[in-house]
């Protein structure tokens, strides 16, 4: 009898074999592994060499498409045009590569910085390719004397790309500074005789901002948002063909009676971002975040000030920032 019950037991165990298998029911450990791609039950060595293939068919075949991509771009500078269609094609190239690399579960970009970690060699990955695309644009500038004017959306995008590949993390820091610098850079080379470039990277800019904002809710991001957003106005006002410019100029200035005190224009012209950062603000109220919320309406009110200040001189403009202030607090304040 008792050994009858015993082989009961074993027969009933979880763990008793099945066809030769162990089969285990219970909490996930190194040998019970599921894998992230595949969702199986993978022991050590099938789980690496999936893993491994997975990593290679989705991160290093892009990577290496890449870099291959930026050599080849080194051929036919010797063509008139050629360097400034290269340093584009390779800028924007990898940042189609770099928005792509994004959609790669976190589960890979995990176990590349493991790899990396463990390996102690810095330039893997993304870091190989903005070295190598920094070659590009450093001949380009400085080899083959391409006008720098030309390429400050190039800078702009480089930056761009710098800031949102995190994937270094010891160097995260000093690339994030270098990101911030050519983006800057890409601005100020642009601005004067290109702004429509200046325009896009005043966009990119504004995005990267607003993606930061939701990270840390501080002051200093809706400050640099408003600033930025405010000269990105001037740079779409400039976008515009002259005689358009002029012959709006003229219409408004003569319906408002305007010929006096021509900045009282500005208060209007203005107005619709004053409405957009109120706007801003409202959603920040939305999210919570109270403090950043006040300090937003403390710019709002400051620019509010401002522009009334601009119209003083022209009664029928005083008026109209009025109502539409009225207005505007109507619909926010509801």
């Amino acid at each position: 009898m008792l050994k009858k019950e015993e082989g009961r037991i074993k027969k009933a165990s979880p763990l008793a074999p099945e066809g030769g298998r162990k089969k285990w029911i219970g909490t996930q450990t190194p040998t019970n592994y599921q894998h992230p791609v595949d969702g199986g039950v993978l022991n050590p060595k099938e789980k690496d060499k999936k893993f491994n293939n997975y990593v290679s068919t989705n991160w290093i075949s892009i990577t290496s498409l890449n870099l291959l991509s930026l050599s080849y771009l080194h051929y036919g500078w010797r063509f008139s045009g050629f360097p400034i269609l290269a340093i584009y094609l390779g800028v924007i190239g990898t940042a189609i590569a770099t928005i792509y690399q994004k959609q790669i579960p976190s589960s890979t970009k995990i176990r590349e910085v493991e790899n990396q970690t463990t390996t102690g060699e810095p330039l893997t990955g993304i870091a190989i390719v903005i070295y190598a695309l920094g070659i590009l644009l450093v001949r380009a500038i400085f080899v083959a004397n391409v006008d720098i004017t030309k390429l400050g959306l190039a800078l702009g995008i480089s930056g761009w790309i710098l800031l949102k590949n995190d994937r270094i993390q010891r160097t995260l820091f000093v690339q994030n500074r270098i990101g911030i610098s050519l983006l800057l850079m890409g601005w100020l080379v642009s601005v004067v005789t290109q702004p429509w470039q200046a325009f896009i990277i005043s966009i990119i800019g504004l995005f990267l901002l607003a993606e930061n904002l939701q990270k840390s809710w501080r002051g200093i991001d809706i400050s640099a948002i408003f600033l930025i957003g405010l000269q990105t106005t001037w740079l779409g006002w400039r976008l515009i063909p002259v005689p358009t410019r002029q012959t709006l100029i003229t219409t408004t200035t003569q319906i408002l009676n305007a010929q006096n005190s021509p900045e009282s224009l500005l208060s209007l012209a203005w107005f619709p971002y004053l409405i957009l950062m109120v706007w801003a603000t409202d959603w920040i109220y939305r999210r919570q975040q109270i403090n950043l919320a006040k300090f937003s309406e403390k710019i709002c009110l400051g620019f509010g000030i401002f522009l009334n200040i601009l119209s003083w001189q022209n009664p029928l403009v005083i008026f109209l920032n009025f109502l539409a202030s009225t207005i505007t607090l109507t619909i926010f304040t509801e």
